[in-house]
């Protein structure tokens, strides 16, 4: 029961690391190349965080039944406990502010907005994406020391 675990864990940690891994260097490009684009990207962007937020959910549910199949609990190790937190940081990272940021993007671009006036909007997803991604490592680099 205890492989079953760790491998859900690592395929859904993978999963989280990936679904919106490409995400600030698409908008860009989606943005600059028109109206049409711009709207393909929006669906896909949507899609993409609702993909990292279910591997998100299950990263964090393998993690606790790993916890619990291992029997650490209580004395569970500072390092594992920092990447844990770390990790929910990531999770409310989408959901507070990625998920928000595209969504304004749609209203404005459904406005009528001109896709290469939201560019800088592209800008603000690329440096959310990149703290959410820099947060990610440390949460990993926390499980790993813990092992």
């Amino acid at each position: 029961m205890l492989t079953l675990f760790r491998y859900l864990h690592v395929v859904s940690m993978a999963c989280w690391l990936g679904a919106a891994l490409w995400l600030a260097g698409d908008a860009r490009r989606s943005l600059a190349a028109g109206p049409d684009a711009a709207r393909a990207f929006l669906r896909r962007a949507l899609a993409s965080l609702k993909v990292d937020r279910m591997a998100g959910l299950a990263t964090l549910l393998t993690g606790g039944a790993l916890i619990h199949f291992t029997k650490i609990w209580p004395a569970l190790p500072l390092p594992l406990v920092v990447g844990m937190a770390l990790g929910i940081a990531r999770a409310g990272l989408t959901d507070a502010l990625l998920f928000p940021a595209v969504r304004r993007l749609a209203a404005r671009l459904e406005a009528g907005e001109s896709p290469a006036a939201l560019l800088p909007v592209a800008g603000r997803l690329a440096m959310l994406s990149g703290i959410g991604h820099l947060v990610w490592l440390g949460a990993l680099a926390g499980m790993i020391a813990a092992t």
